[in-house]
């Protein structure tokens, strides 16, 4: 099992991520597809910490929420 799984963001202080989305690709042969799609200004895309220049958010995935196998991957 997967767990404690999570994806980082940085933007520009002060951008506005609610237009932000991942998605989540399964390259498996046969499928390639996306599988889930979170948006960040509604799915849990949490600020976590600032500096000078940039805002910080994760979203903690779910257990066994992002598929990790070859060849998988997000945009």
């Amino acid at each position: 099992m997967d767990n404690d799984e999570f994806v980082e963001i940085r933007v520009q202080n002060g951008y506005d991520v609610s237009d932000l989305a991942l998605l989540l690709y399964n390259g498996k042969e046969g499928y390639h597809s996306i599988y889930n799609v979170i948006t960040a200004g509604t799915f849990g895309f949490e600020l976590t910490s600032s500096d000078d220049t940039y805002d910080y958010y994760v979203w903690n995935a779910p257990m066994n929420g992002i598929q990790n196998g070859a060849p998988d991957g997000f945009a």
